[in-house]
């Protein structure tokens, strides 16, 4: 994530969860200037993104939004992934 935290400054949000999605979603506030505090109760990415494996099934999901979603996600991974090499630098990004 962009910046840094000080003791005394207020935050614009607060994100809880520090998953994928909650650090998805504080990237997004990070870039349009919003200052962002995220909160987890464990380390980060530690909790359901964990578990997941960074796996993006497909095949366990029949026909509806859930199967879109997922289909969308995997179309999306590969400009992500450039976008956090670029950003982070290869190895973080692995």
């Amino acid at each position: 994530m962009h910046g840094s935290w000080t003791y005394g400054q207020h935050p614009d949000a607060v994100v809880v969860g520090s998953g994928i999605i909650g650090a998805a979603c504080a990237e997004a506030l990070t870039r349009r200037g919003v200052r962002v505090l995220v909160l987890d109760r464990g380390a980060v990415a530690s909790a359901t993104t964990a578990s997941g494996e960074g796996n993006l099934l497909v095949s366990d999901k029949p026909p509806g939004p859930e199967l879109g979603l997922a289909l969308a996600s995997l179309r999306r991974w590969p400009a992500l992934l450039a976008e956090l090499r670029e950003e982070l630098g290869p190895r973080r990004a692995a």
